[in-house]
C-alpha cells in the first residue's frame, strides 16, 4: 500500500448539499480503482453510495424516513472508507489485495441488508490498512501459504505481524481476541492484534437515537466497558504463553448516528485504547513496540483530524 495526501471529511458538519463534494470524491475512489482493474460498476457499493449522496444533494435533505436517514449515513461512511483506502493504493496493481477490495465492493450499503458480512469484514480490514499506511508503517500483505497475518508492518530492522478481527458481540470479542494471539503466535513473529468493536457496542442499533444521554456517551460507555475486559483477558488467560508474541493491543470502535428531536443532527468518531504489552516476546522489544504504538495513534490522527491520547502503562 502506498502513501498519498487525504482529505478529512467532518461528518457531523457535512450539508446535505455538501454530500456532492463528497460524490466526487467517489469519483476519485473510481478512478484510482479503476486503475487497478478493480470493478465498480452500478451494483458496487461506491455506486450505490454515489448515488445515494447525489440524491441528498439534490433534495437538500438527508432524508425523511428512517430508512433513509440509516441509508445517508451508510452511504456517507462508505464513500469516505472507500475514498481514504484508495488514496493508499500504489501505481502497480497487487493482486490479492485488489481481488479482496473487489470483494469488499460487492452487496448493499448497510450490514443489515444481508448475512454474508464478509465484505464488510474485509472493509474493516483495509481501513484500518489505511491507518497503517498513514502512520508510516508501510503495511504489506504476506506473500505466503501458510498461516499468516492480514499485514506485516516494519519498525526498525523487525517485522510485526498485524491481525485484525471485527468481533460481532461482546461475548465474541474475547473469542476474537484469543484467535488472532494462536494466528500470530503460529506465524512466529512479534503480533499486534487489532479488534474493530464497533458492531460487538451496538452502534448500529444507535445509528437512529433519541434518549437522554448521547449517543456519543452510551458509545463510550460500552467501549470502555468492553474494551477493559478485552486487556483483562490478555493477563488472565489461562494460557499464559497464549499471548508470548504479542506486543500491542488496539481496540476501536466507530459510529455514526442522528439524533432525534435534537439540535445536533448529526455525531461520528471513533473511540480508541492502545496499550503496549511488557510482557510480550520477553519484553526485549518494547522500545519497538511503543513506537508502533504511537505511529499508529498518529495514524487514526491524519485519518480524523483529532489528537489522541495514549494509554502509556499496560496497568
Amino acid at each position: 500500500m502506498g502513501k498519498y495526501p487525504i482529505a478529512v471529511i467532518p461528518f457531523p458538519y457535512l450539508s446535505p448539499s455538501a454530500c456532492a463534494a463528497l460524490a466526487a470524491a467517489v469519483d476519485d475512489a473510481i478512478e484510482a480503482f479503476g486503475k487497478w482493474q478493480i470493478p465498480t460498476g452500478i451494483n458496487s457499493k461506491l455506486f450505490k453510495a454515489k448515488r445515494c449522496l447525489l440524491k441528498v444533494a439534490e433534495q437538500d435533505s438527508y432524508g425523511t424516513t428512517p430508512m433513509e436517514l440509516i441509508q445517508t449515513a451508510k452511504a456517507i461512511l462508505l464513500a469516505n472508507d472507500f475514498y481514504v483506502i484508495s488514496r493508499t493504493l500504489t501505481e502497480s496493481r497487487a493482486d490479492p489485495i485488489a481481488k479482496e477490495l473487489e470483494l469488499a465492493l460487492r452487496g448493499p450499503l448497510s450490514e443489515l441488508e444481508t448475512k454474508n458480512r464478509n465484505a464488510f469484514d474485509i472493509l474493516s480490514q483495509f481501513w484500518f490498512g489505511t491507518v497503517l499506511a498513514f502512520s508510516g508503517l508501510h503495511p504489506a500483505v504476506p506473500d505466503s501459504k501458510k498461516t499468516k497475518p492480514d499485514f506485516l508492518v516494519y519498525e526498525g530492522t523487525l517485522v510485526f505481524g498485524v491481525e485484525i478481527k471485527r468481533p460481532q458481540s461482546p461475548s465474541s470479542a474475547v473469542r476474537a481476541l484469543s484467535s488472532a494471539a494462536s494466528q500470530l503466535r503460529k506465524y512466529g513473529e512479534p503480533g499486534i492484534i487489532v479488534l474493530d468493536i464497533t458492531r460487538a457496542v451496538g452502534a448500529e442499533e444507535l445509528i437512529l437515537y433519541r434518549g437522554s444521554r448521547s449517543a456519543r456517551q452510551l458509545m463510550k460507555s460500552r467501549f470502555d466497558r468492553l474494551a477493559t475486559q478485552l486487556f483483562e483477558a490478555v493477563g488472565e488467560h489461562s494460557d499464559p504463553d497464549k499471548f508470548d508474541r504479542i506486543v500491542v493491543l488496539v481496540v476501536y470502535a466507530r459510529f455514526f448516528n442522528w439524533t432525534l428531536g435534537g439540535k445536533r443532527n448529526s455525531d461520528s468518531g471513533f473511540l480508541f485504547k492502545s496499550a503496549v504489552i511488557p510482557t510480550g516476546c520477553s519484553g526485549l522489544i518494547v522500545d519497538h513496540s511503543d513506537r508502533i504504538q504511537t505511529a499508529i495513534a498518529r495514524g487514526f490522527e491524519k485519518i480524523s483530524g483529532n489528537r489522541l491520547l495514549l494509554k502509556r502503562t499496560w496497568k
